[in-house]
This record gives structure tokens, sequence and C-alpha cells, in this order.
């Protein structure tokens, strides 16, 4: 089931998805076990998110595709990835107690 989603995202949807679109199909990609076709996803859904707008979307995305790098054995990407994920979470969460979030 993965090698036809991953063909679909490679030759059909990746020019016509948004980037939250592309960070669910990353996700779905993810869970399937096509983890290489989940770090395409991902970095084109980090790509045409922004930051402003998107920053939860943003840490999610981070956050799957470092876990998908480890995976592939690419620690330092891992690594760089997570990092960024924890600093749009800490943007998230500095921006949720200005706000007077809970």
């Amino acid at each position: 089931m993965f090698i036809v989603a991953s063909f679909l995202f490679s030759e059909v949807f990746s020019q016509e998805l948004n980037g939250k679109e592309l960070g669910l199909l990353g996700i779905t990609l993810y869970n399937e076990g096509d983890i290489q076709g989940s770090v395409s996803a991902f970095t084109q859904a980090i790509e045409k998110l922004n930051p402003k707008l998107s920053p939860t979307i943003l840490m999610l995305c981070y956050s799957y595709r470092g876990q998908a790098k480890n995976d592939l054995g690419d620690t330092r990407g891992a690594v760089a990835d997570l990092t960024k994920s924890i600093s749009y979470a800490n943007e998230i969460t500095i921006g949720d107690s200005i706000n007077g979030g809970s």
C-alpha cells in the first residue's frame, strides 16, 4: 500500500497540495511505513508553510521528519529537525502565555 501512496505523492499530489495537506500526507506515509516518502512530504510542507501562521504544523512536521530521519539512520538530520521542532514548541508556548492562553 505505501508504494502506491508514495507513487501518488511523488507523481500527482505533491504539486497540488498546500503545506498542511503535505504535513498530513507525511504523517500518513510515515504511519504506513514509507519513511522516505514521509521525509519528502514533510520537506515540501516545511517549504510551503509560513512560520508566522503555522507554527504548530511546522512543529509537527519537524518532529515527524526528525523521527523519520532517525529511522533512516540520519542522526544529525534527526537532531537538527527535533531541535527545530522544540524551538517551534517554545514559540507556541511563549505565544500562548503572552496572549493569555492556557
